[in-house]
């Protein structure tokens, strides 16, 4: 970033002048190109496993439930439901028919209890979960480690507490915890 900096203070520092209007041959260009095209094309997480039926896709969606592919031409699911009011147990239940796909599930606001945690943990390919707003207490939070591939969890806005330090150290995967709002006190946060 600083010799970015000092390149484009050489050349100028003109504001009006873009990126396309840069020469290859320039110090500036060979800085700021592999910088655009690192930005502009992450690395996809590459998997390993088979790909779901489109049509299987398609018979899962349906207005309060959103199964979708995580990226372009990736074998990779991510599923979103919608609207306490209208939840019904079996569209998180029908999820499982894509479990070796399912890298991605959002259960915000919705009236998931603890026991509702078994059915997730049937999800062994799961990177990242929200229960945010949701019903749960915790008391169950351990079955999750069956998710060996957790990296994110959400459990902001629950009565989550304690409990759930005793399950951390089975989430050998998990980089991200959300915890605001929560039964956890300060010392349990530390």
């Amino acid at each position: 970033e600083i010799e970015l900096l000092h390149q484009w203070i050489q050349a100028g520092a003109d504001t009006a002048r873009t990126i396309g209007e840069l020469a290859p041959e320039e110090k500036l260009y060979a800085i700021v190109i592999p910088i655009i095209e690192q930005r502009m094309s992450p690395e996809e997480p590459q998997y390993d496993f088979s790909p779901a039926s489109h049509e299987l896709i398609q018979s899962l969606n349906n207005p309060f439930r959103s199964v979708r592919p995580a990226a372009i031409n990736s074998p990779a699911l991510q599923a979103s439901i919608y609207v306490r009011q209208a939840y019904k147990p079996a569209y998180l239940e029908e999820l499982t028919q894509v479990k070796d796909q399912l890298v991605y599930l959002n259960l915000s606001n919705l009236p998931i209890r603890d026991e509702d945690l078994s059915t997730i943990a049937q999800f062994p390919e799961l990177e990242e979960l929200i229960l945010t707003g949701t019903d749960i207490s915790g008391e169950n939070l351990s079955v999750l480690e069956a998710n060996k591939k957790l990296h994110t969890l959400s459990v902001s806005n629950t009565k989550t507490d304690n409990t759930l330090s005793k399950l951390l150290p089975g989430l050998k995967s998990l980089e991200k915890l959300y915890v605001w709002n929560t039964q956890l006190s300060e010392a349990e946060l530390e």
